[in-house]
């Protein structure tokens, strides 16, 4: 069935999130996949610390759990987003073109919703670096027992953070200001390499630990 207005993914089984990503319907897509993969991420190394530090650390990691906490909420909350942004810029293609001051209507509003579904996932990858860097940290204190976990949600982070990546570069594409195209290219090409860095760490960390 297709979906007219967005819908709230929180509050759906998994079963229906499933379903409804698997439906015909636009959204909620790639860009809201990418986002509740780092919020998987998220919750797993909030799990692992939450567990409490291995023999040399004894205590909970200071400060790792409430930013696992602050990222996986984050990035629930831009899975919604992207469902939003995506449906505004559906809605903005549907407009009508029975005129020329109906179709610079058009263009203006596509644009505008094409700039807004390119922040939403750029936000994404920033968030997913974020969470990389936090797993990267962990894996030197959490317990033995989470070390799995902790591959994991470096794993789902970092497939987050491509996945929304590609999402975003794809609006670019469409985007006709060159000022903003240019500079939120930078800017995706800068997180991406935040977060290659920090999947890295996180590897070796893990490695070492092993």
């Amino acid at each position: 069935m297709k979906h007219d207005v967005p819908i709230r993914l929180r509050g759906l089984t998994v079963e229906q999130l499933l379903a409804a990503v698997g439906d015909t319907s636009p959204v909620p897509a790639g860009g809201a996949v990418a986002a509740l993969a780092g919020a998987l991420g998220g919750a797993l190394v909030t799990m692992a610390v939450s567990l409490g530090g291995h023999a040399v650390s004894q205590a909970e990691p200071a400060g790792l759990r409430d930013q696992a906490v602050a990222l996986q909420n984050q990035l629930a909350a831009l899975a919604e987003a992207d469902v939003q942004a995506f449906g505004e810029l559906i809605r903005a293609r549907q407009l009508p073109l029975t005129d020329e001051n109906l179709a610079a209507q058009r263009s203006e509003a596509v644009q505008k919703a094409l700039r807004d579904a390119t922040e939403v996932p750029l936000t994404i990858v920033a968030a997913c670096a974020d969470l990389l860097g936090v797993v990267a940290q962990a894996a030197t204190l959490s317990r033995s027992a989470a070390l799995s976990d902790l591959a994991v949600a470096a794993w789902v982070a970092y497939a987050g953070l491509r996945g929304a990546a590609s999402t975003a570069r794809v609006n670019l594409r469409d985007l006709q200001n060159p000022e903003y195209r240019s500079a939120a290219e930078a800017r995706l090409n800068q997180l991406l390499k935040l977060g290659e860095a920090a999947l890295a760490d996180a590897l070796t960390a893990l490695n070492q630990r092993e």
